[in-house]
């Protein structure tokens, strides 16, 4: 019994580490707060593409999506009755699975107090606590992988048959959810091989570990294949790449430091990965404006954590090679500085990655050169250090985000939505013209003649909305933007001109205006005898 206390009581710093993590997701990023609010990257196109996999139909599915996050999304939202709220539900387990990934792989490497501080750290970026928020794969997608490479070092000191099965399962939800995300996959499976290396371990263990683990990456491809809607046309691999590529030339045009020097690098089947003047302007940039922001722990502790990483500590050979995990990863996050501005969300790919090379090295360093009964001290006193100081000196700089949830353009699109729900009636029929994506923030109910039109409302949509006679049942509404002027694609405007005022068309249409918030404004058309009630 007492040996039994004295393992866990060893693991004290690793499950404290993780509590942390997860303490700063939900102060730092809001994770688990269920306040309808949905921000990332293109969240409506995430949000809708949900829907269509989940009722089986093609309204405009997006298929650069792989549809198993889209699945895991429409079914936590229909059972819940929010998207929104599944949306961040996803988003924050994902938030604490990072945290248990890089502890995991950090204890793994390097001892509990290792894996304690990497744990904790990765809320310390502005993005690695924001994604819990997230509405889109990104950061669903970063939470399997990281949980992967995590449940990977576990693998890597006690290769057990279950743990190898939940790492397999753990690395097929990140390769259903986006493919891209399994450049990753070769760091956890030097972990495993190193494990299952271990003269303890029994051939009966490792062939029943390999299978398990083959079974659970095969998650990925089966999902794809079982989910993906038949309607839709599945684009080969070279049709993925040429799409990335616009991509890319797309991002790097609206840099200037990028402009001129990568034009027309992305036309053809070049790779920027010799030495080229656009590639090393993307390396300067991605270093300067965008990978600094990821590093919990700064650049250059980063990278000497790297190369300290691969002292054996009391690892031995292992452990040196166990280092070489960190570095593979972290190598690809290279190439792609040097293909690529890299998004934001591209990089919280790597934030476990990011949140242990510092802890690993430093623990190493300590480790190594001492006696095994002052080892353990040593370490623990070089990491408390390191976790403060990184607090205290913010060289992240984590309250700089850009897309944080409580901004004030997401704060207001919620309140849009809030002012529709509030006004409309159970049988009223809505659509929103007002580019606020207030259809996609209100699924699963639906304000629209079955099927919905999900995508942004097309003006010539919204022009038969507004002239269309009012419903048998219920009350029809509208909402616009008052400064949206768009060209005329279905005959001209009222006034004669070539861009349609969608306020004008209402106030001739003899709508009421019910509520106006800045330029959002929500419409409601009388009915047959004239009144709005």
């Amino acid at each position: 019994m007492s040996s039994t206390f004295r393992r866990l009581s060893a693991e004290l710093p690793l499950v404290v580490g993780i509590a942390l993590g997860w303490l700063g997701c939900w102060w730092m990023g809001a994770a688990f707060v269920l306040d309808d609010t949905m921000h990332g990257y293109g969240w409506t196109d995430y949000v809708n593409n949900a829907w269509m996999i989940w009722h089986r139909l093609q309204l405009g599915y997006n298929n650069f999506r792989e549809p198993l996050h889209a699945w895991m999304l429409g079914g936590l939202g229909e059972s819940m009755g929010s998207y929104a709220n599944a949306a961040i539900v996803l988003s924050s387990v994902a938030a604490f699975a990072l945290c248990a990934g890089a502890g995991f792989l950090a204890r793994g490497l390097a001892g509990p107090w290792a894996g304690g501080l990497a744990a904790a750290a990765v809320p310390w970026t502005a993005h690695g606590a924001d994604l819990a928020n997230w509405a889109n794969n990104y950061g669903v997608g970063a939470g399997a992988i990281g949980l992967f490479l995590g449940l990977c070092g576990l693998c890597f000191v006690a290769p057990r048959a279950w743990l190898l099965a939940l790492a397999g399962i753990a690395g097929g939800l990140a390769w259903g959810i986006d493919l891209r995300l399994m450049a990753l996959a070769p760091a956890g499976g030097l972990l495993v091989l190193l494990g299952l290396s271990r003269g303890a371990v029994t051939w009966r263990t490792r062939l029943i570990g390999l299978v398990l683990f083959g079974a659970g990456l095969a998650v990925g491809p089966w999902s794809h294949d079982a989910l993906w809607l038949e309607v839709v046309a599945d684009p080969t691999w070279p049709e993925r790449v040429a799409f990335q590529k616009k991509v890319i030339a797309r991002w790097a045009s609206h840099h200037a430091e990028l402009r001129d020097v990568c034009q027309g690098w992305f036309d053809g089947d070049s790779l920027l990965l010799a030495r080229s003047a656009c590639g090393d302007a993307l390396q300067t940039y991605n270093l300067d404006k965008v990978l600094p922001h990821h590093l919990p722990f700064g650049g250059l502790l980063t990278l000497l954590g790297l190369a300290l990483g691969l002292l054996p500590g009391k690892a031995g050979w292992r452990g040196s090679l166990g280092g070489l995990a960190l570095i593979g990863a972290m190598a690809s996050l290279a190439l792609l500085a040097r293909t690529m501005p890299i998004p934001d969300r591209y990089v919280v790919t790597y934030a476990v990655v990011a949140a242990a090379c510092a802890p690993v090295g430093l623990a190493r360093l300590v480790a190594t050169p001492l006696p095994a009964r002052f080892a353990s001290w040593g370490v623990a006193a070089a990491v408390l250090g390191l976790g403060l100081w990184a607090w205290f000196t913010d060289p992240s700089e984590r309250s700089e985000s850009t897309e944080l949830s409580r901004s004030p353009r997401i704060l207001s699109e919620r309140e849009f939505a809030e002012a529709v729900v509030a006004s409309i009636g159970p049988d009223d029929l809505y659509r929103d013209c007002s580019k606020a994506m207030i259809t996609s923030t209100l699924l699963p109910r639906l304000t629209q003649p079955y099927p919905p039109m999900l995508r942004m409302e097309g003006r010539d949509q919204c022009r038969s909305w507004i002239q269309t006679a009012p419903p048998e049942t219920g009350r029809r509404w509208a909402s616009i933007n008052r400064n949206d002027r768009v060209p005329d694609f279905a005959g001209r405007a009222i006034d004669g001109s070539n861009n349609i005022d969608l306020e004008a068309e209402m106030q001739y249409a003899g709508w009421e205006q019910i509520e106006v918030r800045g330029n959002f404004q929500l419409w409601r058309q009388p009915t047959t005898d004239g009144s709005g009630r």
